[in-house]
């Protein structure tokens, strides 16, 4: 559990759900809705996708001391532009 902001000025409670495979591939559900997947990059960072049916994002995801930061970029679907965003998060043991 943790929270979120992004450059638009909103702010909420987040949630990241991930599991792996063998080969470092990443797959689960970021913020209850989005299905995120992607690649462990190493031990501590790796590099996911998602999508919504009006929000497209690229995350870098870094673990470190119990934290997990993603920080994104959100693409609209549904309109013009982009925005930032950042989440953190306590990982799990």
């Amino acid at each position: 559990m943790g929270i979120w902001e992004n450059s638009t000025g909103q702010k909420g409670k987040d949630s990241l759900e991930l599991t792996e495979d063998a080969e470092g591939n990443l797959s689960g559900t970021w913020s209850g809705d989005v299905k995120v997947s992607g690649k462990r990059i190493d031990a501590g960072n790796a590099r996911l996708t998602g999508s919504t049916a009006t929000r497209s994002y690229q995350f870098t995801a870094t673990r470190e001391n119990g934290t997990v930061s993603l920080k994104y970029v959100a693409k609209r679907l549904d309109s013009w532009g982009t925005y930032e965003g950042k989440s953190t998060l306590t990982a799990a043991k």
